[in-house]
């Protein structure tokens, strides 16, 4: 079973506070109202045909979850399609326990990923996986980081 961290209702913005950086604030009123336009989409909460859920581990309080294709196209339909591209900056693995008594494996794994724009502008942020009840510690560590590679746009400059 894997798990991941839940982004359903968190907003997303690139650079400063009003969404980009621009110490000369010299844009054109085009730019400045694009800007305003995406910065505006990214606030936006995701309905509820965005959420998934699955039920947690050992039949626990269910897991919401965002599928990794439906962020994909989100992020194609918000920034066009080639306009982003994302990348895995680290994968940390945080614990790979195994179980004596089911003679199994549960590990989880930290990812710092870069979301970048077309112009440069990036945003980074941090996800988690965990896959439970693996047969074998390398199909578990290899389970668990395909979950961020999935993430990654197949669409784009790769």
């Amino acid at each position: 079973m894997m798990h991941g961290t839940p982004l359903a209702q968190q907003s997303f913005s690139f650079g400063s506070q009003s969404g980009f950086n621009n110490p000369n604030n010299s844009i054109s009123e085009d730019t400045a109202k694009k800007i305003a336009s995406l910065q505006a989409k990214l606030n936006q909460k995701l309905g509820p045909e965005y959420i998934s859920q699955r039920p947690g581990p050992g039949g626990g309080p269910k897991l919401t979850y965002v599928e990794g294709w439906k962020v994909i196209n989100l992020a194609n339909e918000v920034f066009g399609f080639n306009g982003w591209s994302s990348s895995i900056i680290s994968l940390t693995t945080d614990f790979a326990d195994y179980s004596e008594e089911t003679r199994r494996y549960c590990v989880g794994v930290t990812a710092l990923i870069r979301v970048t724009l077309r112009d440069g502008v990036f945003h980074e942020d941090i996800g988690y996986g965990m896959l439970e009840n693996a047969k074998s510690k390398g199909a578990a560590l290899d389970k668990v980081h395909n979950l961020f590679t999935r993430l990654q746009p197949k669409t784009n400059d790769r």
